[in-house]
């Protein structure tokens, strides 16, 4: 699919690229290609960031907080110290569990491994030289 698309955006932005060279215009279509390739992959990056991590995520977490924490305040038959003690275990355990999956999740290196992004900026330095 990516070498379609590629394919597709080559011989749209090679007319607007046409030069001297064909050989000149054509490595410096790949590389603008690559460029806006690797834009769309980092606004796509961040819009699943902004979507996902700060809608739904923010959402579950903070109703489950709220949910599990009133339920060991009012319904656990232990001492108060002791659920104050629990709860803010559970509190910090929370943060914490949050704060590392947004961090492997939206990590900028698996995105552009997800992306291929290495492989094509390979391909095309390689191509260039």
């Amino acid at each position: 699919m990516n070498k379609l698309i590629m394919t597709g955006l080559y011989f749209l932005v090679s007319k607007f690229f046409q030069g001297a060279s064909s050989g000149t215009s054509e490595d410096l279509t790949k590389l603008k290609l690559a460029t806006v390739y690797l834009h769309a992959v980092k606004i796509s990056r961040l819009l699943c960031m902004s979507l996902l991590g700060a809608g739904a995520c923010l959402v579950l977490f903070i109703v489950g907080i709220i949910l599990i924490h009133s339920i060991i305040l009012f319904y656990a038959p232990w001492d108060v110290s002791v659920k104050i003690a629990i709860t803010l275990i559970s509190a910090i355990f929370y943060i914490f569990t949050a704060v590392g999956i947004a961090v492997y999740f939206f990590a900028e290196d698996k995105w552009m491994k997800m992306f291929n992004t290495e492989a094509m900026i390979k391909e095309l330095t390689e191509h260039a030289k």
